[in-house]
């Protein structure tokens, strides 16, 4: 299975943890639709494996994700991109 997560390459230097790291690419190529709704995604073990870090690194980031609806569950399946992602909250609109 070629993993949907292409081009995710760790920035030791960068000030961003390895987590955020992730975190954010995995995030924009959700809202770019480069990872289709319903895709699964590598297992947090494959990941660490392929861009060689911890497992916990790799969770961390998928949690987060996982709490914000861009990606969901599958039990023991791993995770897949959810349906459609988080919409960015509206402003209150103000009472006249």
């Amino acid at each position: 299975m070629q993993s949907p997560i292409v081009g995710l390459t760790i920035d030791p230097t960068s000030k961003d943890t390895i987590t955020k790291q992730i975190y954010d690419h995995v995030r924009r190529m959700v809202l770019s639709g480069s990872i289709s709704p319903g895709s699964r995604l590598p297992s947090s073990r494959d990941l660490a494996g392929q861009v060689g870090i911890s497992r916990n690194t790799v969770l961390a980031a998928y949690d987060q994700l996982t709490a914000e609806a861009y990606l969901e569950r599958r039990g023991r399946s791993g995770r897949a991109r959810a349906p459609s992602p988080r919409a960015a909250p509206r402003p209150a609109r103000a009472r006249t």
